[in-house]
């Protein structure tokens, strides 16, 4: 139907508001396919950084990885960076520069690729592939065995709080931003709003949902470990209204993780959830902090902001990180 002056306005108008909705779902369904923070297209490296490949010590299998060896004297901090739920190894890291200019070592290793298989997501090997691309630094670097740190967003914060379980190796601290902590609760709730990840959580459990699987798969249902490490968690207010992962995933595991007297309580978690909430004052890079919790081996850290990593404040940390 073309518009001129002879149509009547009722019908351009309609015509017009349909034109809308039509470029209006276009927008949301690219958004969907390619969030900001699970982009496969930016693969675009800075000079200093190669690829090397690691083979697994549970299947023999090669896995690639990029590295980054620091060219400073004497024994240097290495940060493990997991890339996110849809991704590989060669996702673009915008921590990477960051951490070369501050003389780390680095190294972003696939650990089974997207995670839309049974061996990737947190399975045995995915997460021996994590250690033994630790084991690879360690192994071949000049390594500060007491600033080994591991650190992902969304699905590699999934990853991370999983390697916070299950690592065999002395990491001093992992930072999880957004992270996915429960595959059960999540698959409900992708499946609720028709995203992508309902079907790839199907896929890892075989090829149909298997709570058995899922749990399996989630830092919320796993052994509590025995580690002096801490694990920070950082979760965007808006994340699971704007984003893919409501900001529970982060609550749960950090009251699963803190002493009773540090949890969240049932009130603050609704308020939080609602975002009927006064900020506390504090802000990281110029965001308001919502909410702060901090325990013995976990804090939680609900910041201004969505379904991301804020970059800048990541990297300071890592960089000046002292134990607490």
């Amino acid at each position: 139907m073309l518009l001129n002056r002879r149509t009547p306005w009722i019908a351009r108008a309609l015509l017009r508001s349909g034109l809308v909705l039509v470029l209006w779902q276009s927008l949301v369904a690219k958004a969907e396919k390619e969030p900001e923070w699970d982009s496969t297209k930016k693969t675009d490296w800075p000079a200093g950084f190669e690829v090397v490949e690691i083979p697994s010590t549970m299947d023999g299998k090669i896995q690639k990885a990029y590295v980054h060896e620091s060219e400073q004297d004497g024994a240097r901090p290495l940060v493990v960076s997991l890339h996110t739920w849809s991704a590989t190894y060669a996702q673009k890291d915008p921590l990477a520069p960051k951490l070369q200019a501050a003389g780390f070592h680095y190294i972003r290793p696939d650990f089974r690729g997207a995670n839309t298989k049974p061996e990737a997501a947190a399975s045995a090997l995915a997460l021996q592939d994590i250690d033994d691309a630790i084991s690879y630094c360690l192994e071949n670097w000049n390594v500060d065995s007491e600033r080994i740190f591991v650190i992902g967003t969304s699905g590699g914060g999934h990853a991370t709080c999983a390697a916070y379980f299950k690592s065999a190796h002395p990491v001093a601290a992992f930072f999880a931003w957004v992270p996915i902590t429960d595959l059960g609760e999540w698959y409900l709730q992708c499946r609720q709003r028709g995203l992508k990840y309902a079907k790839h959580i199907e896929r890892i459990c075989g090829g149909s949902f298997d709570p058995v699987v899922a749990a399996e798969r989630s830092p919320m249902h796993l052994p509590i470990p025995e580690r002096s490490a801490r694990l920070y968690l950082y979760a965007g207010i808006n994340d699971g209204y704007s984003g893919s992962v409501p900001i529970s995933h982060s609550i749960n595991l950090f009251n699963r993780l803190a002493e009773p007297e540090d949890q969240v309580n049932g009130a603050t978690f609704v308020r939080l959830l609602t975002k009927a909430v006064e900020p506390t004052g504090e802000k990281i890079e110029n965001r308001d902090v919502w909410h702060r919790s901090d325990s013995q081996r976990v804090s939680l850290t609900i910041f201004e902001g969505g379904h991301q990593m804020l970059v800048e404040h990541a990297a300071e940390q890592l960089i000046n990180y002292r134990a607490d």
